[in-house]
């Protein structure tokens, strides 16, 4: 179940971002839904082709693979509120950060710990993501530079905390 911040907006499964500081969004049409046991998998095409975005629903995880065309020269992920209380984050096995205030990591694996719920947010790629608190939860970017053309996939699993 994935939970969002009555204090956001909701979040964005396609975020872009130039180097100058201004956040573009883009519409995505759905191409296609297929719903199997597991969930609900929707593909959805922005109105230039140049990106297709596979999104994965299941119970606790949502999957996402930015499949690109071209290049953007642009910063693009999902941008999503979660509630998951106070929370710390830990990047690749490293060392636990309090999330208080805006933080930038990149790598692999991003275990986001909260009194609510956990995230764990899982990458092939090298990824950045910007993460900062807002009240009851953190708003997370994990985002890749799209200089070419390729595949980006993410998984960003929510669960009650063990």
């Amino acid at each position: 179940t994935l939970a969002w911040l009555d204090s956001e907006p909701p979040g964005l499964l396609f975020h872009m971002h130039d180097g100058e500081d201004r956040p573009e969004t883009t519409e995505l049409a759905i191409d296609g839904i297929e719903e199997s046991r597991e969930g609900v998998t929707l593909t959805l095409t922005d109105a230039t082709g140049w990106v297709t975005l596979v999104v994965g629903l299941s119970d606790s995880s949502m999957d996402l693979e930015y499949r690109l065309t071209g290049a953007a020269e642009r910063r693009i992920g999902p941008e999503l509120p979660l509630m998951l209380g106070d929370t710390r984050l830990r990047v690749d096995g490293g060392e636990w950060r309090s999330v208080d205030e805006p933080i930038a990591v990149s790598g692999h694996r991003f275990r986001l710990e909260g009194s609510v719920r956990d995230a764990l947010i899982t990458s092939m790629l090298p990824t950045d993501l910007f993460v900062r608190p807002s009240a009851g939860g953190v708003v997370i970017w994990p985002n890749w530079y799209a200089a070419a053309p390729g595949t980006l996939p993410i998984r960003i699993d929510l669960r009650r905390p063990s």
